[in-house]
């Protein structure tokens, strides 16, 4: 049942008495947080992408063979980030 059933239902009940209607909106307020807290962990994860590619483009100005090394690692950092990304919650690694 989403958070829009549970509303639906609050609405609906006649017969739901206090302690239920705190239920209900405890569930509401819960299911908030966790969408804020994913949003907050995506965020991060994005943030975390943008630096290795600003990192990747620093090296490839430079462009010294130890630099050019690292460019490749970390070319397969971000390759395994992406994966990540596409991967989905319930997939076993």
């Amino acid at each position: 049942m989403d958070s829009a059933d549970l509303w639906s239902h609050q609405l609906a009940c006649a017969q739901c008495g206090p302690r239920q209607v705190k239920v209900i909106k405890f569930v509401h307020l819960l299911t908030a947080a966790l969408y804020a807290y994913i949003t907050h962990v995506r965020l991060q994860r994005d943030r975390h992408l943008d630096a290795l590619e600003d990192r990747l483009d620093a090296l490839a100005a430079v462009g010294t063979p130890s630099d050019k090394l690292l460019m490749e690692r970390v070319g397969q950092r971000i390759e395994r980030e992406r994966k990540r990304l596409i991967r989905s919650p319930d997939d076993n690694p």
